[in-house]
């Protein structure tokens, strides 16, 4: 009687170890939303303090606005692709059904070119 009522214990304390495990990653799941909205304010705080350092120690030297954001419509991007690809079959006599062997070679290459430009100078 008394080994069918530790083995019961026993049952229950793996049950409330497995429970706190699963709340523990729940609660670890639910706060990378919260994590990761924390960096991105940071970095939001920090590029808006660089770009007011550069207006202030620029200062009247430069005439224009300086931007916080990229706008990726000023890029201009080219590629080129070239591709090569050959395909060699051979029935070779040999034994009574003959030796069919295929030989596949392909070749690829892409360039990437892109210059960004000035708003002014946009499309």
């Amino acid at each position: 009687m008394l080994r069918n009522l530790k083995n019961r214990q026993a049952q229950i304390v793996g049950a409330e170890y497995v429970l706190t495990f699963f709340l523990v990653v729940g609660m670890m799941v639910s706060m990378t939303i919260y994590v990761r909205r924390a960096l991105q304010a940071r970095v939001r705080d920090v590029r808006i303090y660089a770009v007011n350092r550069v207006e202030t120690e620029v200062g009247e030297r430069y005439n224009g606005h300086v931007y916080l954001g990229y706008d990726p419509y000023y890029q201009r991007t080219d590629a080129n692709t070239i591709t090569r690809s050959e395909t060699v079959k051979q029935l070779s006599g040999g034994g009574v059904t003959g030796i069919f062997t295929k030989r596949h070679d392909s070749y690829k290459r892409v360039e990437l070119f892109s210059n960004t430009a000035a708003p002014t100078f946009s499309d």
